[in-house]
């Protein structure tokens, strides 16, 4: 680059009508190998520079080139699960979001998961059982009589669990538990014969996983499996290592795949029934929304806050995610960014910190006028901001800061009505953008109580943002409403200062049972 910031700063279009064509041809010169320099830069991308893919905007393909790498990594086409993480010091990972590229012999891609007529896998029993555990029918199933003490009863079927046990305060542990279920038979005085069965949950549409006590796992190995996947955003393959490496038991991906999925059905009507009823009489809502990407599909990851709930939901981004999940009816404050689907509530709150960055950019913009726009908004808000932060513990000249903000609420308004019809593209869009929400900006200033910023909602974001650049989102519908059910779960729990992994592990346990969902307590106020 030849020509500077500050060079650039001093140039608008009158500066290079007065130029000589002498010195214009020259400067015009300049301008050209700058802008040539600036677009090639602009190009760059992990296919044509050294950045890391990751550099990628979520919204842009990961298979831009036509042609692959011939450094790529060869991927393996086993089950299709819904995280992955690459690592030089991995196996190539069957959790991609990305559907893996091989073909088949009739030269179509395959499908990710394991395919027709591959071999199959069965579990081998290396671990000695640590206990046996008898299930007896109590009560005959027709005639609801009650079986004697003395009831000849017949074991007919078992089944292995492989269970958690942590221990407590005073003896705490690590370690898995084999256990044995043996199940029996009994036949009443009426001639009917009576089973102890394992418990199942009833059949729901929209899920591929059951809901079975005749499951490998016990409901607290698998709530540690969500933890491992979800909190420390472990891809199946770290988790099995894991396992292996340090419990001394081998689980597939695919039965962990399996195991999480289990446990976002199970906490589904605990979201959907409880949390989302919860949130809709909260009196303040904080909203935001990230990229997600689903099976390498662009969809949005969206928060919705309140001051003891926290929900989750991947979709579109679109006004009807919010629409189905809080109904035009709302009541409460939203707080928000400037995204207009929000517009249809009339109260609303504007996030300042938003409306900060952008008069930041347009002070250390090029254009002489829009630094002069950009500077004097900046100076208002900052000023407004500082008053609001000192009327919030009532002090003694509270009168004067109340004048004080009225007179630079005006001296707002007058800036952005005299900007929005200016040339420079940027000043005009800002003063539009305050025009068009006045009333959600201006509402903090008018009840200082109320935040100044979404700082809730974007740092509830933060971890699953994280989760998404590991594992590149989720593989199917029901992978993202997996991580969607289970994360609000477990950052509500949070919230409210309970342990979510005993909540999962005693809601999977009496969901197998087909009992009722246990509610997720509010938290005690002293």
């Amino acid at each position: 680059m030849t020509l500077s910031d500050r060079d650039l700063s001093q140039m608008d279009t009158d500066y290079l009508d007065d130029l000589p064509e002498g010195e214009l041809r020259p400067l015009s010169k300049q301008l050209l190998a700058d802008l040539k320099e600036a677009r090639e830069r602009l190009k760059q991308s992990p296919d044509t520079s050294s950045r890391p893919p990751s550099s990628r905007e979520p919204w842009q393909s990961n298979q831009s080139s036509a042609e692959p790498s011939e450094e790529a990594p060869a991927t393996d086409d086993l089950s299709a699960l819904d995280s992955s993480e690459s690592s030089s010091d991995d196996l190539p990972s069957q959790d991609s979001a990305t559907p893996p590229a091989a073909t088949g012999d009739s030269g179509k891609p395959k499908k990710a998961g394991r395919q027709v007529g591959s071999p199959g896998y069965s579990r081998n029993l290396t671990l000695p059982v640590t206990r046996t555990i008898e299930h007896r029918p109590d009560c005959c199933a027709a005639c609801r009589q009650s079986f004697a003490d003395n009831t000849d009863y017949r074991p007919w079927n078992a089944r292995f669990e492989l269970e958690l046990e942590i221990g407590n305060a005073e003896s705490p542990k690590l370690q898995i538990e084999h256990s044995r279920h043996d199940y029996f038979s009994a036949t009443c005085p009426c001639g009917h014969q009576t089973l102890a069965e394992p418990g199942r949950g009833a059949d729901e549409d929209g899920w591929s996983v059951a809901l079975s006590e005749w499951h490998l796992c016990g409901p607290r190995l698998v709530s540690f499996l969500v933890y491992l996947s979800l909190s420390l955003r472990a891809s199946r393959r770290r988790i099995q290592a894991y396992l292996r490496d340090w419990l001394g038991i081998y689980l597939s991906t695919s039965t962990i795949n399996q195991c999480i999925h289990e446990a976002g059905r199970a906490v589904a009507p605990v979201v959907d029934e409880q949390l989302i009823a919860e949130l809709k009489a909260a009196g303040l809502l904080h909203i935001d929304e990230t990229p997600w990407k689903e099976a390498g599909q662009l969809f949005w990851l969206w928060v919705f806050v309140s001051a003891q709930t926290v929900i989750y939901q991947v979709g579109k981004r679109h006004r009807l995610v919010v629409n189905q999940l809080l109904g035009e009816a709302f009541c409460g404050l939203l707080m928000t960014d400037g995204y207009s689907v929000y517009r249809i509530f009339p109260r609303r709150l504007r996030c300042w910190a938003h409306l900060v960055r952008k008069a930041r950019a347009l002070y250390q913009c090029l254009d002489s006028e829009g630094q002069a726009f950009g500077e004097a908004l900046l100076l208002a808000m900052i000023l407004l901001m500082r008053n609001i932060h000192r009327l919030r513990e009532s002090p003694p000249d509270a009168e004067s800061l109340w004048a004080q903000n009225q007179q630079l609420l005006t001296l707002l308004r007058s800036l952005c009505e005299t900007h929005r019809d200016i040339a420079h593209v940027d000043s005009r869009q800002l003063a539009g953008e305050f025009l068009n929400d006045w009333e959600a900006i201006v509402r903090v200033v008018e009840t200082p109580a109320h935040p100044l910023t979404n700082n809730v909602a974007e740092r509830s974001l933060r971890h699953w943002v994280l989760l998404r650049k590991i594992t590149f989102g989720s593989r199917t519908a029901q992978g993202s409403r997996v991580v969607a059910l289970l994360a609000s779960v477990i950052d509500t729990a949070r919230l409210r200062d309970l342990n979510p992994w005993e909540f999962i592990a005693q809601t999977l346990a009496e969901r197998r049972k087909n009992q009722p969902v246990p509610r997720l307590p509010m938290p005690v106020l002293a």
